[in-house]
């Protein structure tokens, strides 16, 4: 599961988000509750699969199409924050919404309500009635929202306060707010895993969210508030309407027929092959540079990487399965599978190696690639289409296993890991990332001969 501290650190790798030690500790407490929340809700597919008695299909999916719309949010919330909110708003609706949300999940839990709602106490499915699962699904999304919140507008608050010096009068909320949130936090890591009591499980991190929350609005006088500064997506859409209405007139041959602004720090236009309906941003490329070449070929590691990691793991589980048979658990899925978790090593070093190139060549592509205006939108914009990605896996889950199932056969999913075929689904995945590859890479050469170039002159031209 991805976390909202995880996406601040990429903005930070990504030289979008530089922290230094004069940065408003309240705020780093923020964000330090956001990584113990998320320890918590790391153990949510696991709650849905012990308590509400869901497939582990059914739980993977749930949990995918939460994590993917949080993602998504970032896009929009951006937005609102560059045209109605400005950061510091936002991250008071956005808080406003995790602390509801978390007080929804807690209350959804079956001791809470029991009494009001005439169900028993305990951790069963019989348990769980219409009310609880309101209060779920309702609090789940609330705290989507919270985190995307805090993603953009904690980052760009940070920014705001990034060459400020200590503005905060009292010791104690420092300490409070940098040295024990981050003790917290790195107990909470080791402590969680050990966590029993599902109530305890979210009733911690909830408490500790709303203290910091607290002691966020206790500083609220001393914060650089700044309202919003307008959106360029207000200026892509006009450059859409504008286009759109003048799709019969003919594209003009001489770039000076063109509008564009002569203004000192403004980019002129540029005639594109492709999209010649819009009016291109010219960006000063150098010749198929080494950059461009590194880019691009990050991003085909990554791809190699990924089906590297999906056929590992694809002939991981068919071990696994292996040593379930050899020792009669296949209808026992609550006993540990004797085998070493070294196995593990292999699918995630590569996952890992994938992440790292993946944001390298897209952080670096859209870098170079997009407008000033629009640069900050970029690692959100990231997120968006990595968060499409999980909802889209959801689909997939569905669609292969309904394949699977054609001639009355017996799908690749069933109610346990140990009577799933979860190997063919990581083999059909390594597939699809390998015509996923195939594609990219011609597509990169074309990308790369039709870039725009810089003549010696200083001319930028492009290739016919």
């Amino acid at each position: 599961m991805s976390t909202g501290l995880e996406e601040l650190e990429d903005l930070k790798k990504g030289g979008y988000l530089r922290i230094n030690k004069f940065v408003s500790p309240l705020i780093a407490a923020l964000l330090w509750a956001d990584t113990l929340v998320s320890y918590a809700l790391f153990a949510m597919q696991t709650y849905l699969t012990d308590v509400w008695k869901l497939s582990f299909t059914h739980a993977a999916g749930i949990m995918n199409i939460w994590g993917g719309i949080s993602k998504v949010l970032q896009l929009f919330i951006l937005f609102f924050v560059d045209t109605l909110l400005g950061n510091f708003k936002m991250l008071l609706v956005s808080n406003i919404s995790y602390a509801v949300g978390m007080t929804l999940l807690i209350m959804s839990m079956p001791p809470v309500l029991a009494n009001a709602t005439g169900t028993c106490k305990k951790y069963e499915p019989e348990c769980i009635g219409q009310r609880q699962k309101v209060l779920f699904y309702v609090g789940m999304a609330l705290i989507a929202v919270g985190m995307a919140g805090n993603v953009v507008a904690g980052g760009n608050f940070l920014m705001a306060h990034e060459e400020e010096e200590d503005t905060y009068k009292t010791k104690d909320l420092r300490f409070f707010s940098l040295y024990i949130g981050s003790l917290v936090s790195i107990a909470g890591f080791f402590v969680f895993p050990y966590i029993k009591q599902w109530l305890l499980l979210f009733g911690v991190p909830g408490i500790y969210l709303f203290l910091t929350i607290f002691d966020f609005l206790r500083g609220c006088n001393e914060y650089k508030k700044s309202g919003p500064e307008g959106s360029p997506v207000i200026d892509v859409c006009r450059v859409l309407v504008a286009a759109a209405l003048k799709i019969s007139q003919p594209f003009p041959p001489d770039t000076n027929q063109l509008y564009k602004e002569d203004d000192e720090g403004h980019k002129s236009f540029l005639p594109s092959r492709f999209l010649r309906c819009l009016e291109k941003a010219a960006i000063i490329l150098p010749d198929q540079s080494l950059e461009d070449q590194e880019t691009l070929s990050a991003i085909a590691v990554a791809m190699l990487f990924s089906v590297l990691c999906c056929a590992t793991a694809g002939v991981i589980e068919i071990e696994r399965l292996k040593v379930v048979k050899r020792h009669g658990l296949l209808n026992k899925p609550d006993e540990a599978v004797p085998m070493a978790a070294f196995w593990l090593f292999f699918p995630f070093f590569l996952l890992a190696g994938l992440d790292s190139f993946l944001s390298k060549g897209v952080d670096a592509f859209y870098e170079r690639g997009s407008p000033d205006p629009l640069r900050h939108y970029c690692p959100h914009f990231t997120y968006a289409v990595s968060g499409l990605g999980l909802m889209y896996s959801v689909i997939c889950v569905y669609v292969v296993g309904k394949i699977s199932e054609i001639g009355g056969r017996e799908g690749w999913f069933q109610d346990s890991l140990n009577k799933s075929r979860l190997d063919r689904y990581y083999l059909v995945l390594a597939g699809f990332g390998a015509l996923n590859l195939i594609i990219f890479i011609p597509l990169a050469f074309l990308y790369q001969k039709h870039q725009p170039r810089e003549t010696s002159t200083g001319e930028v031209v492009e290739d016919e």
